[in-house]
C-alpha cells in the first residue's frame, strides 16, 4: 500500500476583475511530486504491482474568470486538473490470469477545509481511451474512496493503465441552490500563514482473483 500525501495552495489575488492564479497558487489536490512510486500486492498465488507516476497538469478548458499564468501547478477550477497514471502488472511470477480492481482511498487532512471543498470536486478515470465519470457520492462526509473495474483479464506479465483526474468545474450549483463562481467560493478558505494546506492522504491497493473464479 502506498501513501501520497495530498496538498493544495490556497492564496490568489485579484487582478482586473479577475482571478489570477498561478505558479505554486492553485488547488493541488494531490502531491507537487512526479516521482513514481510502486507497491506490491499479493493474494496467494497472484503477485500484481501498481506503479503510480503524477500528478500532470492536464488542461480542462478555459475560465474567463480566472487569468492563468504560465507554469501553474495544481487544480484551477474550469480551467486544470491534475492527473494520475496507475499501471497494474500481473506479476510474470505469478501462476495464473488475474481479475480485480484498483481501490484508491484519501483521508481528509482538514475535515473543515474538505466540508467546503467536496461539492466542487469531481474525479474521472480513463482506461483503453474510454473515460468515466466517478458518481459524486465517491466523496462522502469521510473522505475519497472508489474501486476501479480493471475491465480485463491480465495474464501473467500483462499491464494495465489507469488515468485517475481530479478537477472542480468553473461553476457549480452550492447547497442553497445558487449557482456560485467556484474559485471565488473557495477564496475563503486560504490561509495567511500558508501556501500550501493538505486535502487528501491518499492510499492505493488492489484486490486481485484468480480469472475465472467466482
Amino acid at each position: 500500500m502506498s501513501l501520497r500525501r495530498a496538498v493544495f495552495a490556497a492564496a490568489v489575488s485579484a487582478a482586473a476583475g479577475a482571478l489570477l492564479i498561478g505558479g505554486g497558487v492553485t488547488y493541488a489536490a494531490w502531491s507537487d511530486s512526479a516521482e513514481s512510486e510502486s507497491t506490491t500486492v499479493q493474494a496467494g498465488t497472484l503477485t500484481a504491482t501498481i506503479a503510480q507516476k503524477g500528478p500532470t497538469n492536464e488542461s480542462i478548458g478555459s475560465n474567463p474568470s480566472i487569468v492563468v499564468t504560465s507554469g501553474s501547478n495544481g487544480i484551477i477550477p474550469g480551467a486544470q486538473a491534475q492527473r494520475w497514471t496507475y499501471t497494474v502488472t500481473n506479476s510474470a511470477n505469478s501462476a495464473t490470469a488475474a481479475t480485480g480492481t484498483l481501490d484508491i482511498a484519501g483521508t481528509p487532512s482538514s475535515t473543515d477545509d474538505y466540508a467546503v471543498m467536496r461539492p466542487y470536486l469531481r474525479a474521472s478515470t480513463t482506461i483503453n481511451g474510454t473515460k468515466k465519470n466517478i458518481p459524486d457520492s465517491a466523496f462522502s462526509s469521510s473522505g475519497f474512496s472508489y474501486s476501479v473495474d480493471l475491465g480485463k483479464t491480465l495474464k501473467p506479465g500483462d499491464s494495465l493503465d489507469i488515468i485517475l483526474d481530479l478537477s472542480m468545474p468553473a461553476t457549480a450549483t452550492n447547497s442553497a441552490g445558487k449557482k456560485v463562481d467556484v474559485a471565488v467560493e473557495l477564496l475563503n478558505r486560504r490561509s495567511a500563514n500558508l501556501d500550501v494546506q493538505s486535502i487528501f492522504t491518499m492510499k492505493n491497493s488492489a484486490q486481485l482473483k484468480q480469472a475465472g473464479k467466482p
